[in-house]
């Protein structure tokens, strides 16, 4: 029994580990397509975290933020305290989709990527074609089958 009880609590662990290196080398790209945007003379701001508000009505939009994200991966941008944005994490989980939890209160790099993309909102959903700022149930289903649509639709 202890056995099964070890290798659980390693799985765990390693699984933990796994999360958070997908997390950062998300951070990673997201950090080097700002290097690259400051490189180009552009002047990067952060979002302010006292500015920020949960979305009352979510909204799914097209992606034009051209922050790189890899096919099939989903970035969720978070803040201390967003019940909106805790949701939106469990319905992932529960739907048993991957995703990167970049979170505004710990990470520089986050805040100017979330300031990027023109909402002072959370939470925003990051797919590979659709971007959903706020959350329901029904919006984030909507949002999932309309990135898979038009990632179906894309010539390989």
């Amino acid at each position: 029994m202890s056995i099964n009880r070890r290798h659980w609590t390693l799985a765990l662990l390693l699984g933990s580990l796994a999360g958070a290196a997908r997390a950062e080398s998300l951070e990673q790209r997201f950090r080097g397509f700002l290097d690259k945007l400051r490189s180009q003379g552009r002047q990067l701001i952060e979002s302010r975290l006292p500015g920020l508000n949960e979305a009352r009505t979510p909204t799914i939009t097209r992606r034009t933020d051209n922050l790189p994200l890899g096919q099939g991966e989903l970035a969720v941008f978070v803040a201390p305290g967003c019940r909106l944005c805790n949701d939106a994490m469990a319905q992932l989980r529960k739907l048993k989709v991957q995703f990167d939890v970049l979170d505004l209160g710990k990470s520089a790099t986050a805040r100017q990527s979330h300031a990027l993309l023109g909402s002072p909102d959370l939470p925003v959903i990051l797919m590979p074609t659709q971007m959903l700022v706020g959350y329901t149930a029904a919006k984030l289903n909507e949002a999932l089958a309309l990135d898979q649509q038009t990632l179906s639709q894309v010539p390989i």
